[in-house]
């Protein structure tokens, strides 16, 4: 009896099993007409579960997605994989916008199709598997936490994807090949493009410079820079000197400091500049001079106000040519300041937040307590200022009667203007910028005055004349009155280098500009003179302008220092 149950359920199981075996190929037959994914749970097959997607490991290499897209397996049940390659959304993934597995190379890893499944002994399928069912190129390491990790392929394995990712592989080894071939060629060129660059730049004098040519100040100074560049252009038409041209290398450093070191520090390392100028602000100087002195390359301040450091004993290195100068250009306006003014004189200040704008306001101050002046006030007004009203309320409410202000001119207008609208009408005496001559035809105010050491254009010399024509001719987009300090500049640049000679060095054109005079044609109440010991001016010249009525008037005359 117990044999015939035992029988039986051994005839029942076989039934069973053979049931359910016609029912999984029943379900793969239809999944697989539909187009769905299937994997094997424990003795059934069942569509096949939502695996999270991650980055596999070894999915790109060097760039590149290499072999075919791999075939699924489902134990001893085949379904061909899509023969598209795009990663984009799979249809026969259970989830939306879950994405295909990337094209991998024969020997990379991926996962078994089974992974994510349970076992009906609650055993990883994959676990079960061990290996031993799935196809060697499709074998993965199923160590603990089921990491995909890159096996090394056998020499069987090697053999049977020779003839697809290897020649793969091999055609990418050929372009990188290729590609670090034309790099060394490209690197090559460059290279030889650098040597030949000093070759160039041998057959001309190479002259760098770094200026405010955007931003707030670059009105006195980008003004300036455009007149030496149409100078330097004249010169380069005529032949050049000595035979040679003239190279001008232009930096804009925006009057910050760190931008003029970087600029000064291109010019002389890689430009091999013999000449260094500066028409920048006075923060800008110390790094300007900095790498000029470690170069031992001389610098020109053109446009720019001319430092202590040019006048006697002149440093070695330092030169300028630019007509406004600390203490002199105040010992001169306070002069006039004392022979117009009708009674006591209650003086007020106002400089722009720079070092050499500060300092000579703050020499202005002591010396018009020498001159028998009553200070009553002195604004120093930070750069980026967009209001200016609260700087002249102080100004206003202190009570003078004049105000001097010796700044860039930005800073002497605007305040100006901001006393005017506040009801200050006293008289007013600012530095005679680049702006000068125009700015008094705009305001038409009869009590601003500007102390000037150029000649305004309103004066039609033949320089002025000759001036206006070449601006016109190179299509300057600065009024012509604006230029004379670049063309003075240009003028001293070509005495030196002529005297210079050719070949030329730093040295030989330092030494060249401690022997200099050129005359200025009028553009300067007199010439330009240096001497070993001054690098500045043997003597300065002002005239004092305002607007008189109808149109610009002298009120002074040339009036002539002494350099000491």
């Amino acid at each position: 009896m117990a044999r015939r149950r035992a029988a039986a359920r051994r005839s029942c199981a076989r039934l069973h099993r053979h049931r359910r075996r016609q029912d999984d190929l029943a379900l793969v037959h239809r999944e697989r007409a539909a187009g769905k994914s299937l994997c094997r749970r424990g003795g059934r097959v069942r569509p096949r579960p939502q695996i999270s997607h991650r980055n596999r490991r070894n999915r790109f290499r060097h760039g590149r997605r290499l072999g075919a897209r791999q075939r699924r397996r489902l134990y001893r049940l085949h379904q061909p994989g899509c023969p598209s390659a795009r990663r984009s959304a799979d249809q026969s993934r259970d989830r939306p916008r879950q994405r295909r597995t990337g094209a991998r190379r024969a020997d990379q890893v991926f996962p078994h199709p089974a992974e994510g499944a349970r076992s009906g002994r609650r055993e990883r399928a994959g676990d079960t598997d061990a290996q031993g069912q799935a196809q060697p190129d499709v074998r993965t390491l199923q160590g603990a936490g089921r990491r995909h990790v890159r096996r090394q392929r056998r020499a069987a394995d090697r053999g049977k994807h020779r003839s697809g990712a290897g020649r793969l592989t091999r055609h990418h080894n050929n372009e990188t090949g290729r590609d670090n071939m034309l790099k060394r060629t490209l690197l090559g060129a460059v290279a030889a493009g650098a040597v030949a660059l000093p070759a160039m730049a041998q057959d001309a004098y190479v002259i760098g410079l770094t200026g405010a040519l955007t931003g707030p100040p670059s009105s006195t100074y980008a003004p300036a820079v455009d007149a030496l560049r149409i100078y330097i252009d004249g010169v380069n038409a005529r032949g050049g000197v000595n035979g040679k041209k003239i190279q001008l290398l232009l930096e804009d450093d925006g009057a910050q400091p760190s931008k003029a070191a970087a600029n000064a520090k291109k010019l002389l390392t890689q430009d091999k500049a013999v000449l260094l100028l500066n028409a920048s602000l006075s923060s800008t100087y110390a790094p300007t001079i900095a790498e000029s002195k470690n170069a031992g390359v001389p610098i020109l301040f053109a446009s720019s106000v001319c430092p202590q450091s040019v006048y006697p004993p002149a440093d070695p290195l330092q030169f300028c040519t630019t007509g406004f100068a600390a203490n002199y250009d105040s010992q001169a306006s306070l002069d006039f300041i004392k022979a117009t003014a009708k009674g006591p004189i209650k003086i007020g200040f106002s400089a722009m937040a720079i070092p050499l704008s500060r300092g000579e306001i703050d020499h202005a101050e002591e010396l018009s307590k020498k001159m028998g002046m009553t200070p009553v006030d002195k604004e120093v007004i930070p750069p980026p200022t967009a209001d200016y009203t609260p700087f002249a309320t102080k100004l206003k409410d202190s009570g003078p009667n004049w105000v001097y202000s010796w700044a860039p001119w930005v800073t002497q207008v605007r305040t100006f203007e901001a006393l005017r609208k506040l009801g200050w009408q006293d008289d007013y005496v600012a530095w005679g910028h680049l702006e000068a001559e125009s700015e008094l035809a705009r305001l038409k105010d009869g009590k601003f005055y500007t102390v000037n050491s150029n000649a305004l254009f309103q004066e039609g010399l033949p320089i002025q004349k000759e001036i206006e024509d070449a601006a016109k001719k190179a299509g300057s987009k600065y009024p012509a009155a604006t230029m004379a300090e670049g063309w003075i500049a240009g003028m001293t640049i070509e005495a030196a280098l002529k005297g210079a000679g050719w070949p030329a060095d730093p040295a030989k054109i330092r030494s060249a500009m401690e022997n200099l005079k050129v005359d200025t044609k009028g553009l300067r109440g007199g010439p330009i003179e240096w001497t070993k010991d001054n690098h500045f001016r043997t003597k300065l010249y002002y005239r004092v302008y305002k607007w008189d009525g109808s149109k610009i008037a002298r009120v002074q005359d040339w009036k002539s220092y002494d350099v000491k």
